[in-house]
């Protein structure tokens, strides 16, 4: 699994479904098929990370933004580029997934750890996964007691995401400081709540499947990281989407995963979204794959009423002047 796989939605991590973790999965990795090399081809709104939405009822509501974000604390990604810089300044407010404040972070730790009941993770893995995820834990600093009592979505969290750089902090939670020190609102699409809710329907066994793919691929995670950056920062949501779905070690509970995490969450963002167009002058910031495919958010707010210019980003950004 490649590392955009994990966090295109750095808050999807948040979540620990209280469900008995199965005492299976000691499992060798298995061979994964090699992934696409080629471009795929573009499509129409698969190509661009900013775009302006325009009100087509002549109601001189100002325009809103939405911008494709990727969950990491790296300077080429939270440096916002100028056209970007340009139209998160002129917003009237931020339009996010879920807030990133006290309330969530506290919700994140509390769901951590594995209830006390439940075996740890070196005995559900197994040897020899058991082995490699505490070497890898271990090289981030947590030590194998810690290691053990993590849940499945927190381990995979830990050794399938770059380590944080000292005092760096993600794109969304730089947006979201930027934004209230302005004295604009900051606004979410979605409640922890409700995130719970909507992954309650992965089983434990899928999730336990995350953390696997996530061992299995850690030698790899480095190489595969550059190419997801280079996509993303040129822009290119068909490759980016591409990547994300190609086939994997267990492909059927990451088809499970995408299910939940993307188009059904697509659905209920755009329930609490399009109130907030109606006012006009929003920054609307979410993970890049959220935007592309015919279930993707630029579908439907098109399909919603509204016309989309492409402002930023996309194979051919020389031809917007970029």
């Amino acid at each position: 699994m490649t590392l955009l796989r994990l966090s295109i939605c750095l808050l999807s991590l948040f979540v620990a479904l209280l469900l008995p973790v199965p005492a299976v999965l000691a499992r060798d990795c298995p061979v994964r098929p090699e992934p696409a090399t080629s471009l795929p081809p573009e499509t129409r709104l698969g190509q661009g990370l900013l775009w302006r939405i325009e009100d087509t009822t002549g109601s001189g509501r100002a325009p809103s933004h939405i911008y494709g974000t990727m969950h990491v604390d790296f300077p080429q990604v939270t440096r916002l580029p100028p056209p970007v810089a340009l139209a998160f300044a002129r917003a009237e407010g931020l339009v996010v997934e879920v807030l990133l404040d006290t309330a969530s972070q506290a919700t994140y730790r509390d769901h951590m750890h594995l209830p006390a009941d439940q075996p740890g993770l070196f005995q559900t893995l197994g040897d020899p996964l058991a082995g490699l995820y505490r070497v890898l834990a271990g090289r981030l600093g947590v030590g194998p007691a810690a290691a053990d009592r993590l849940t499945a979505w927190a381990a995979a969290n830990l050794i399938g995401r770059p380590p944080p750089r000292a005092g760096g902090v993600t794109l969304d939670e730089k947006l979201q400081i930027q934004a209230r020190a302005s004295g604009r609102p900051v606004r979410a699409l979605e409640t922890m709540p409700g995130l719970l809710e909507a992954l309650a329907s992965v089983s434990a066994e899928d999730h336990l499947t995350l953390l696997v793919d996530a061992i299995c691929l850690s030698g790899t995670m480095a190489r595969e990281l550059q190419v997801d950056l280079g996509h993303y920062l040129r822009g290119d949501l068909d490759s980016l989407s591409l990547r994300a779905r190609e086939p994997i070690h267990f492909e059927p509970a990451f088809a499970r995963h995408w299910a939940v995490l993307l188009d059904g969450r697509n659905e209920s963002f755009m329930r609490e979204l399009l109130p907030l167009l109606a006012e006009g002058g929003q920054f609307v910031a979410v993970g890049a794959l959220h935007l592309p495919g015919e279930s993707g958010m630029l579908a439907r707010i098109e399909a919603a009423g509204y016309r989309l210019v492409r402002v930023y980003g996309g194979r051919d950004s020389h031809a917007l002047g970029q």
